[in-house]
């Protein structure tokens, strides 16, 4: 986690907490969906997992669509539109969160 806060630059912001998660990625949200979705391009290209997580949105599923809040949920619709979870688990080696960082960097 810290050497990730360390190497990636400022179109990247860690989700706080998810580096207290189980699961083994960190939630970061990009710049933009576009940013997010190079780099996830990106990743795909040096067969590093990333994931969009969130999807589909609670108040997009069926059971939820009913739900009249569903329209005021703009930070909520922004934010999937720019979040990415990296590669955070315990055997990762410092080399390999620098690629990852390097490769998140060098988008657009």
């Amino acid at each position: 986690y810290l050497l990730y806060k360390k190497l990636l630059d400022n179109r990247f912001t860690i989700v706080p907490g998810t580096e207290r998660s189980s699961n083994a990625f960190l939630s970061i949200i990009c710049s933009s969906e576009l940013v997010r979705n190079k780099s996830m391009e990106s990743l795909k290209s040096l067969s590093i997992p990333s994931r969009k997580y969130y999807f589909p949105l609670l108040h997009n599923q069926k059971a939820f669509k009913e739900d009249s809040h569903s329209s005021s949920l703009k930070n909520t619709i922004q934010t999937s539109k720019s979040i990415i979870s990296i590669p955070i688990h315990s055997k990762l080696r410092k080399k390999e969160i620098e690629l990852i960082s390097n490769t998140l960097n060098q988008v657009l």
